[in-house]
Parts: structure tokens; C-alpha cells; sequence
């Protein structure tokens, strides 16, 4: 990346190029920036409306004006969050033309983006650490499809590597939500803490029952089927979804060809890592728990690695790493600053670093140039969503500036 990066610059510096060529011909900067912010505005909201308010309505019955507001306010947050990112960083792609005569390598994307990742500022924690943690998985995925660092060329190389990053990745998650379950969000929760409990002298005509120490209701059997008939059901709707959502034009042209391509694209690895990962996960603790006739929290850190296996069918879906990888580091950093001793002021210091902003300000800007400079590093996802925020402008920039080289470039 660092060989091409100097080779684009010296491309843009030879050619002259400036905002008025990449981004706004036969505009000027003051009313593109003027007519881009609502069409911004209108562009990231078509992102969030549906992701905000379809399990709005799913839950219709439970609907209350509490709810309501907590979504709108959300919504509003992550429209504010979304749409001045992309417009500062337009903002500073004219302002830096403007001033130094011309674009540079760093002046039409790395530098722009970071000033325009500051828009996380403007928006609460949640959707902030929301933005962050998206940012981080993509990222994640950029440097695994770029194989320069040795580990992410090690992890990319070697399919039982990423299995066991991933196990032991889910022992740090499901320990740090054994403490505290509301630190992350994890495909499952953890079995609570056991309890001792009160002595009570058994009926005649009731057994007792021996599986309080697993914290389930019914039996050990019953219980272990019931997680993987739910976590399979859960594994199909998702990949229906999927497949939905991924040419929702098929299905309004022809219902039929759209159900045969559901069919055709439901991943049955992922079917056995959906539903076998908590099922191993539950069974093993189970089994731990019967055989020591007590629950621990040895136990749920063992039944959560030994859980982890069936990650190998799908270890080739890097996106499941990297949310995984980035919640763990968010459990580890959680933990961090809950169980810190302030007395002893062991690197406090680190708790007043804003990691948060750092990572989407800093990841966003990698995020972004290898997006346009780099295609064939960035996810799908990310090409969608950058065409759809942006109103196709970001194409549109790669396409100029790629012409120089390349005539008639498609990214």
C-alpha cells in the first residue's frame, strides 16, 4: 500500500488535479457544498431508516412512547453522525484544493476523512461506540485482505488459526460478560453465576431436581435442543435476510427466481457454526457443571473455548472474526476500567485516552482510501454503502483519478 501510495501521488501532482476536476466539475466549491449537505442528510437517512425502525414495528405490540423516542433520538444521533462525516470530509477536500492550488494523495482522502470522522463528537455514546465498533471490523477485515502485517497474513493463511483466535476470543467475551453481562454484545449471555441454594425438604411425590446447578429450567437434554433448534431457526431467518436484502430487485420481478436464489445462497457452514456454537458451548457447561456438581467460572470460560470449534466451518467469513476480534478487545477494555484499582493509578492514564473516537477517526481514514485507492482490499458492504452515502460521488473520484493510469476504470 505504501508503493502505490506514492505512486498516486506523484500521478495527481503531475496531472494538477484539483476538487473542481474529481469532485464537482462545472461547479463551484460554495454551491456544491450548499446543495450536497440535504441530499447528504437524505442519503445516510435511507441507510438507518430501516435499520432503526423495521424492529420497531416487529415489536408494534410492545410500542410505547418511551420506545419511540429512545429510537428517534438514535436515529437523529446516527443521521447527524453519518451524514457530517461525509460532508466535512467534502468540506475539506475544497478547503485544502483551495489552499495549497491542488489535490494531493493525502489531501482528497486520508487527511478529509479524519477531519470528518470529528462528527463523532456531535453524537452520543452509544451510537458512538456503534460507529466504532463497525468501523473497527471493517478495518479488521482491510488488513486481513492486505496480509502486510505478518500476523494478519499468518491468520489469513492458516484456517486453524483463525479457529483458535476465535475460541479463545469467545473465553475473554463470555468471561467479561460472566461479570458483567451488559459490557458487550455477544451472540449469547452466559449462564448466571450459581448460587447456593436454600435447603428444602423434598416431597414424596417430587424428585429432586438435580439441574438447578446449570440455571435452566427444564432438563440438561431438553435445554441443550431447545438453544440449537432456536440458534438454527435464527441462523436461516439471518440468511434469508441476507439474501433478501442482497437483490431485493429479483424478488419484485419475480418472487419465484427470488425464492430459488434464497435457496441457492443459504450457507450451511454457517447454519452449523450458528447453531453449534452455543449448543457445544451449553453442553460442555452442562457437562462440567454435572460432573463437579457445581457451576464456576472456569466452567463458562472452558465450555465457551471448547464452544468455539464449530467456528471452523466458517473460519473463511472474515467479517464474524472481526466483529468477535473487536468485541473482544471491547470486553478486555471494559473490564479494564471497571476492575482498575484508582488508588494505585496502574495505568490510569490509559482510561482517559479516548480510544473510541480515535478508532473511528484513525480506521475511518484507512477505511476510506482503501476503499478509493485500494478496491480489491475493501469489503462489499463497503462499497455499497459508501456509493449510497455519498450519492455515488466517491465512485465518482476513483474513476478520475484512476483515469489517469487506467482508462475506463469500473471499481
Amino acid at each position: 500500500m505504501a508503493a502505490l501510495s506514492k505512486y498516486y501521488s506523484e500521478i495527481m501532482r503531475n496531472h494538477n488535479v484539483t476538487c473542481a476536476y474529481v469532485l464537482h466539475p462545472n461547479e463551484s466549491c460554495s454551491w456544491f457544498l450548499i446543495k450536497t449537505l440535504p441530499i447528504t442528510i437524505f442519503r445516510v437517512s435511507q441507510f438507518f431508516v430501516p435499520l432503526y425502525f423495521l424492529p420497531l414495528l416487529a415489536n408494534s405490540k410492545k410500542l410505547n412512547k418511551e420506545k419511540v423516542y429512545e429510537v428517534l433520538e438514535v436515529f437523529v444521533s446516527s443521521v447527524v453522525g453519518g451524514s457530517f462525516t461525509v460532508y466535512i470530509a467534502f468540506l475539506t477536500i475544497c478547503l485544502l484544493s483551495n489552499i495549497f492550488g491542488r489535490s494531493s494523495f493525502w489531501t482528497l482522502i486520508p487527511i478529509p476523512a479524519m477531519t470528518g470522522g470529528l462528527a463523532i463528537f456531535f453524537i452520543n455514546d452509544k451510537i458512538r461506540s456503534f460507529f466504532s465498533h463497525a468501523c473497527s471490523i471493517v478495518v479488521f477485515d482491510i488488513l486481513m485482505r492486505d496480509g502486510s502485517l505478518w500476523p494478519m497474513r499468518m491468520l489469513k493463511t492458516h484456517r486453524s488459526l483463525r479457529t483458535l483466535l476465535f475460541m479463545v476470543l469467545s473465553g475473554v467475551i463470555v468471561d467479561s460478560m460472566y461479570l458483567n453481562s451488559d459490557s458487550v454484545f455477544w451472540l449469547f449471555k452466559p449462564l448466571k453465576k450459581y448460587q447456593k441454594p436454600i435447603e428444602k425438604v423434598p416431597s414424596e411425590s417430587k424428585p429432586i431436581d438435580r439441574h438447578h446447578i446449570c440455571h435452566h429450567k427444564n432438563s440438561c437434554d431438553s435445554h441443550i435442543l431447545h438453544v440449537f433448534k432456536t440458534y438454527l431457526m435464527l441462523g436461516m431467518a439471518l440468511e434469508v435476510l441476507k439474501a433478501f436484502f442482497g437483490n431485493f430487485g429479483l424478488f419484485v420481478r419475480n418472487p419465484l427466481s427470488g425464492f430459488i436464489h434464497v435457496i441457492k445462497h443459504i450457507k450451511p457452514n454457517y447454519l452449523l457454526f450458528i447453531g453449534g456454537y452455543p449448543t457445544l458451548t451449553r453442553l460442555t457447561n452442562c457437562i462440567l457443571n454435572n460432573w463437579l456438581q457445581k457451576s464456576t467460572r472456569l466452567n463458562q470460560d472452558i465450555s465457551a473455548v471448547i464452544g468455539g470449534l464449530p467456528f471452523y466451518f466458517c473460519a473463511n467469513e472474515t467479517p464474524i472474526l472481526a466483529h468477535t476480534f473487536a468485541t473482544g478487545i471491547e470486553s478486555i477494555w471494559h473490564r479494564y476500567k471497571k476492575y482498575s484499582d484508582p488508588e494505585t493509578k496502574t495505568y490510569q492514564w490509559l482510561t482517559k485516552i479516548p480510544f473510541i473516537p480515535l478508532v473511528y477517526i484513525f480506521g475511518g481514514s484507512l477505511m476510506y482510501t482503501s476503499r478509493l485507492f485500494f478496491p480489491w482490499l475493501a469489503p462489499k458492504f463497503l462499497q455499497r454503502l459508501m456509493m449510497l452515502i455519498t450519492n455515488c460521488k466517491f465512485d465518482i473520484i476513483g474513476e478520475r483519478v484512476h483515469s489517469f493510469w487506467i482508462p475506463e476504470v469500473i471499481i
